[in-house]
């Protein structure tokens, strides 16, 4: 109990980012839409230009303006800018768009704002949704977003682990783990499938801008170290590919579930069975079966307990092939 309740710890951070990038994604695309039915005004320049933040290993812009006009016989004055407040160094947005207003208000011209016809003191300088932004913000929600969810989906329907001291399971370990409860138990190739995909997504999602980070350091300031970095993409590529045939494995062989025959199989006796798997019937078809002797034990007592297995023996052996329902 503690060791899930340490999880769910654990994940909420990142189940709590991906929440926080998914509303700001919400609030920004929901402004820029009720934006859209704004009035155009023509605003006279004030001050204008952008502000420079040094942080520990880069630096964010952040675009400003303070500008005056009239609606409806009112006067306003306005400071919005854009619908993504504070400063950041995604694209060159804020700069462009600070040097523009600044350059405006040197030439003495009026600028374009959007006055909002219910409240006319609200009003803004770009109304634009900034696509590039959406798209890093994004990285965020479905990344951590993703993890911190799949941790706590995974943590809250783990089953709860079983005590092999237990009086029920002294005779029948076997029952203590839930595949085993039955003579079929299936294969794990659709959690593979899933787990490929998953870390596949997960793994481009990180990596998916650095190739626009590289053509930049690479073009504009001629780092070719910064080439290093396509590996993750390659890497990201190589996954992409592995969840392919993993998922081309599931269609191509099913469930392919194991219907042991005896069941259980008895120590000193025999242990057999059937895999149904969905290929068309072949006698002259050849397959190896692999069969190994694992001990499993726990060491350690309270919060030490450990699981460990160690292996026995192996045997490898040509599988009879018949023909089955698929």
């Amino acid at each position: 109990m503690k060791g899930k309740i340490f999880m769910i710890l654990f994940a909420l951070p990142f189940f709590g980012v991906g929440v926080w990038m998914g509303y700001s994604i919400g609030s920004n695309l929901l402004d820029a839409s009720r934006m859209q039915q704004w009035v155009p005004v023509q605003a006279a320049l004030q001050r204008a230009g952008y502000e420079s933040h040094t942080g520990d290993d880069s630096d964010t812009y952040e675009a400003y303006a303070q500008y005056t006009y009239s609606y409806h016989g009112q006067s306003f004055t306005g400071h919005r800018v854009a619908i993504s407040g504070g400063a950041d160094n995604i694209g060159d947005y804020q700069t462009d768009l600070g040097n523009r207003l600044r350059q405006a208000m040197g030439r003495g011209e009026t600028v374009t704002v959007f006055v909002n016809p219910e409240n006319p003191a609200e009003a803004i300088v770009d109304r634009s949704i900034r696509w590039g932004m959406v798209g890093f913000k994004s990285i965020f929600f479905f990344v951590f977003g993703g993890v911190g969810l799949g941790l706590i989906i995974f943590v809250l329907r783990s089953p709860k682990e079983k005590d092999l001291t237990a009086p029920e399971f002294r005779d029948a370990p076997w029952l203590a783990n839930d595949d085993w409860q039955t003579e079929s138990i299936r294969s794990s190739s659709k959690t593979t499938m899933y787990f490929a995909w998953g870390f596949a997504a997960f793994w481009n999602l990180i990596s998916a801008f650095l190739p626009f980070v590289i053509y930049e350091e690479v073009t504009e300031k001629g780092n070719m170290a910064a080439l290093i970095g396509l590996l993750f993409p390659l890497v990201g590529i190589g996954l992409l590919v592995w969840a392919l045939r993993r998922t081309l494995e599931w269609r191509r062989f099913g469930r392919a579930p194991v219907e042991l025959d005896p069941f259980p199989g008895s120590i000193g006796g025999h242990v057999g069975g059937t895999i149904d798997i969905n290929l068309p019937f072949d006698s002259s078809a050849k397959f190896s079966l692999t069969l190994s002797n694992l001990h499993s034990y726990v060491s350690g007592s309270g919060k030490n307990r450990s699981r460990k297995e160690s292996a026995k023996w192996q045997d490898v052996q040509v599988a009879h092939v018949s023909s089955g329902p698929k």
